[in-house]
């Protein structure tokens, strides 16, 4: 069970690390033709970070379903929640502002909504395949004990996401 229970802690602390304190920060490039208009003042933000992630992680559950990675392949998942907390040094050098410390690596807008296409399908792939098989690879007599320690290690992803987003934004 401690694979599951990993994984879902490193997912929700990349998660909860960078969305929504960082990602929120993001500004469109400074496009000569785009710059002022009614998207990059209205609806950048509420598009490409809110709708974006969470259509993204809906359909990383939903397509999960079809794409479980077998119960003796958990060590697969680990492996993905680790690479995965890369996106938060990528979101950290895209453009981001205010800041005071760290280079603009990644200017154009299209790449950020690259990396939150990817950052959310990977959340919902991760999270439907914990859910799914982090119970059933234990007895049937303990799998009501086993979601208690997924929701224990949820919350533990949680709240060191949370604490670990305002760090972040400091050192921007």
């Amino acid at each position: 069970m401690w694979p599951y229970c990993l994984t879902l802690m490193l997912t929700f602390l990349t998660s909860l690390s960078v969305f929504p304190a960082v990602v929120v920060l993001v500004s469109p490039s400074a496009d000569h033709q785009t710059a002022g208009t009614f998207w990059t003042g209205k609806f950048f933000l509420p598009v490409c970070c809110f709708l974006i992630f969470n259509l993204c992680d809906f359909l990383g559950r939903y397509l999960g379903r079809f794409g479980l990675l077998p119960r003796h392949r958990s060590s697969s998942l680990i492996t993905i929640a680790v690479l995965r907390m890369a996106f938060i040094p990528v979101f950290m050098l895209t453009n981001v502002h205010p800041r005071r410390h760290l280079p603009v690596l990644f200017a154009s807008e299209y790449y950020y909504i690259l990396y939150m296409v990817l950052f959310g399908l990977s959340n919902g792939y991760l999270v439907i395949n914990v859910f799914v098989n982090g119970p059933l690879s234990v007895p049937p007599a303990y799998r009501k004990l086993s979601g208690f320690f997924l929701m224990l290690f949820l919350g533990l992803g949680l709240t060191l996401g949370s604490l670990s987003s305002t760090v972040l934004v400091r050192i921007l």
